[in-house]
């Protein structure tokens, strides 16, 4: 009884971290910036990208990783395509706001970080 509240507890503090993890992504990415300037960011811009969707993918595979349904590989899987949503509908959506502006490259490197997290994670399980 008491490893099921454990899990139960562990599940629900794993959810917990994955949805505040979100909210500061979507928020850290969807902040205007002013119109016209250029804060000369790109690298730091792209290892942020690397970081924050490296944590958001590790954080879900915690998340959904005690699931027993299906196989153990399609876990990943699942991470990896909604990261790589999350982070396209991110860029869209940038096209919309003051002062950004849609980029493959921070795409990429998002996806980047969520392979790299993804690999590491797996990695130290095996």
């Amino acid at each position: 009884m008491l490893m099921a509240n454990t899990r139960k507890i562990s599940r629900t503090l794993n959810f917990l971290f994955f949805s505040a993890w979100t909210l500061l992504v979507y928020w850290l990415l969807t902040w205007p910036f002013t119109p016209g300037t250029d804060n000369g960011l790109t690298f730091i811009d792209k290892a942020v990208h690397f970081f924050l969707f490296g944590i958001f993918a590790w954080l879900m595979f915690r998340f959904i990783h005690p699931i027993k349904s299906g196989r153990y590989i399609y876990r990943p899987m699942l991470v990896l395509l909604i990261t790589l949503l999350f982070a396209a509908f991110l860029e869209y959506k940038q096209q919309f706001i003051p002062g950004r502006y849609p980029s493959w490259l921070d795409f990429f490197s998002g996806f980047a970080g969520a392979v790299f997290a993804l690999i590491l994670w797996t990695r130290r399980k095996n």
